[in-house]
Order: structure tokens, then sequence, then C-alpha cells
């Protein structure tokens, strides 16, 4: 990608990340009732490309998502994010 960032220093290049979900938790996400993902550990420091494999019920390759560095705080912190969405 060639996304300009601050200082007209290129922005890095996302990494593929694949993430196994349940429908259950990607349907919310995919209509727009669910907005955020949370994660004990996830890759941090750089954009990613996430490959969204749903487990069950039928396993398969259902998105390819491009999200932003992510958001690392205390669990009060997210916590908080989560309510204000």
């Amino acid at each position: 990608m060639d996304h300009e960032a601050l200082f007209d220093l290129p922005a890095p290049d996302p990494v593929p990340v694949m993430m196994c979900l349940d429908a259950r938790w990607y349907d919310p996400l995919w209509n727009g009732q669910k907005t955020h993902e949370f994660r004990r550990r996830f890759l941090t420091g750089a954009p990613t490309q996430w490959f969204v494999y749903l487990a069950a019920p039928e396993s398969r390759l259902c998105a390819v998502i491009d999200l932003g560095t992510a958001i690392e705080h205390t669990p009060e912190q997210i916590a908080q994010i989560a309510g204000s969405s």
C-alpha cells in the first residue's frame, strides 16, 4: 500500500495475520453490531491485513480486512473504549 503518513514518511505495509473466529463472533462484526475486537495478544506497532477464517459451523476463509495499528492500553482503558462505541 502506498499510504502517506505523518512527515511524508511512507506508512508500513500491513502485516498479514490469520485470525480464526466462530461465526457467532464474526457475524456481529460483519453486520455492524460490533465495532471492536478485543484480543489479549495481537501484533502491535504495525497495521495488519486480517484474514478471517471461520472455524464453525463451516470452515472457510470469509473476509480480508485492513486494520490500523492495534490500540494498546490497560484493561480499564480498553473497557472505556468499548463502552464509548
